[in-house]
């Protein structure tokens, strides 16, 4: 097509006269430059990438070269007459656009490194941009594990606290008992295991050696078998006394209490409010 047709050596930026090997080399140089796979989305850089493409199939084969530069030296000749022709005859309107196609290729190819200069720089700010957005990103993640491993270990101390401790925390959090309900049967010294025995042996009560546990709510305590109560002194149910006389339904029984030495009861309490556990 007269007029239209592609300057393939503009395209590639070597002249009319340069070798196969300059021509592979200046195509090799633009194709790293508008590769469509570095800038993908970019229809510039396709266009461009077909552009160079096509010029150096054409280029580097020999005979389509010398082909191609006779149609091309035939349609820039067709070119300059029809032009000489329109300017000489008054009756001929000059075309509307009477820039030559090849003047635009080379427009475009001398404003190339400018967008090149301009997307590069565009590029490096986005990923500039993007590094920071990972930093940023980065220190908000370690934030919240810090934060994480902070709550973990308190939670941890917390719990060591409560362990090593349980015993104090359940002294501030429980009201003190009544010394009866929480002392534990300490073995009654072998004295009064004797002097029992022979009260026993006098009096005629059967003597025993037993542990007994109260099953009742309350076990109280009697002066005598079926007696008056010592001062309402009583055991809750689950504490143990030792026995070590019996009449009829009554045992004569004594608590001590281990947490307070001093506090201890004697007296007959009923069969009926006790069981006798295994010996």
């Amino acid at each position: 097509m007269p007029g239209t047709l592609k300057n393939y050596y503009e395209i590639l930026g070597v002249p009319r006269s340069a070798t196969t090997d300059q021509i592979r080399t200046a195509y090799r140089k633009l194709l790293l430059k508008f590769h469509p796979d570095k800038n993908v989305g970019d229809t510039y850089f396709e266009e461009w990438s077909k552009k160079i493409n096509e010029a150096f199939e054409v280029l580097k084969d020999p005979e389509a070269r010398a082909e191609y530069d006779l149609v091309y030296d035939d349609a820039r000749a067709a070119s300059k007459q029809t032009a000489t022709v329109n300017k000489n005859d008054p009756g001929n309107t000059p075309p509307v656009e009477t820039t030559h196609p090849l003047s635009i290729d080379a427009t475009i190819q001398k404003l190339a490194p400018v967008y090149v200069s301009a997307k590069q720089a565009y590029i490096k700010s986005a990923r500039n941009v993007e590094a920071i957005e990972n930093r940023l990103k980065m220190k908000r993640m370690n934030a919240a594990i810090h934060f994480l491993l902070g709550g973990v270990m308190i939670l941890a101390i917390l719990v060591w606290v409560a362990l090593t401790n349980k015993n104090l925390f359940q002294a501030v959090s429980s009201p003190d008992p009544p010394v009866a309900d929480r002392a534990t049967i300490i073995p009654l010294p072998a004295l009064v295991k004797r002097e029992a025995t022979m009260a026993g042996n006098q009096t005629g009560f059967e003597t025993v050696d037993l542990w007994l546990k109260v099953v009742t709510t309350k076990a109280y305590f009697f002066e005598q078998p079926e007696g008056a109560v010592l001062d309402d002194k009583f055991l809750s149910k689950g504490n143990k006394v030792h026995a070590i006389k019996k009449a009829g339904n009554y045992y004569f029984s004594v608590f001590q209490s281990a947490v307070n030495n001093s506090y201890k009861i004697e007296g007959w309490v009923k069969a009926a409010d006790v069981e006798i556990l295994a010996q």
